[in-house]
This record gives C-alpha cells, sequence and structure tokens, in this order.
C-alpha cells in the first residue's frame, strides 16, 4: 500500500526476491474504495502489509545490518509473483515463471528501449 515512487519499486523488488508475492494496492487511486481494497486484501490474505511506515522500519534496519540484504528463499517458477486485480472481483495470480519468461521476450521484441529508465518525482 506505496504511492508510486522509489519506495514502491524498491518494495517490489523486495517481496519478488525474498519468494514471496505481491499486491498492488494504491490507496490514493479514486476507483479504490475502501470497501474495493478490503475485499482485495480479504482475497488475497497477505501475510504482510507494507506501507509507508513499514519502508521507514526497513530502511532503518538495512541501515544496521552488515551486508544490508537479507536471505532469500528458494524460488520456483510455479510460486505466485503477484496478484493483479482489475474492475473484476477476481484477483488473477501472475507466477514468477512467467514473469521471467515475459521479461525475457520484452528483451527481444523491444531491443530499441534498452537504456535507463528514470522515474518521475
Amino acid at each position: 500500500m506505496l504511492p508510486q515512487g522509489l519506495d514502491q519499486i524498491a518494495a517490489i523488488i523486495g517481496v519478488l526476491k525474498a519468494g514471496a508475492a505481491y499486491v498492488p494496492i494504491d490507496p490514493s487511486y479514486p476507483s479504490y474504495p475502501a470497501s474495493r481494497i478490503r475485499h482485495m486484501l480479504d482475497d488475497a490474505r497477505p501475510h504482510v502489509t507494507i506501507d509507508e511506515e513499514v519502508v521507514a522500519v526497513v530502511d532503518r534496519w538495512c541501515a544496521e545490518r552488515a551486508d544490508g540484504v537479507a536471505g532469500l528463499a528458494e524460488l520456483d517458477a510455479g510460486n505466485a509473483a503477484y496478484v493483479i486485480y482489475t474492475s473484476g472481483s477476481t484477483g488473477v495470480v501472475i507466477e514468477h515463471g512467467s514473469l521471467v519468461r515475459y521479461l525475457a521476450w520484452t528483451t527481444v521484441a523491444y531491443r530499441g528501449t534498452r537504456g535507463v529508465s528514470v522515474v518521475p518525482t
């Protein structure tokens, strides 16, 4: 439950590297009334919700670690990577293997787009 920005990107990468799955929820998005957010959370049953307060705790924890890197889980291609909710009421689960195959395909399909990406502030 983070607004778009660098903290959100870092959280998503951290979740994926940990072998977990994420459910993107932007509480400031106009079409997400509280009842819709509650439905998504009830349906996905996340173990952890990352918001701006949790990001601050993680930042302090990483600063205190010598290497700043947590142990990574063993991944299986069939593990969930993320759950996306569209206008329907059911979440769609995307597996780690599907995400990897898609990203590999994009490097071939969009050769001209390689380079550096900048997140607007």
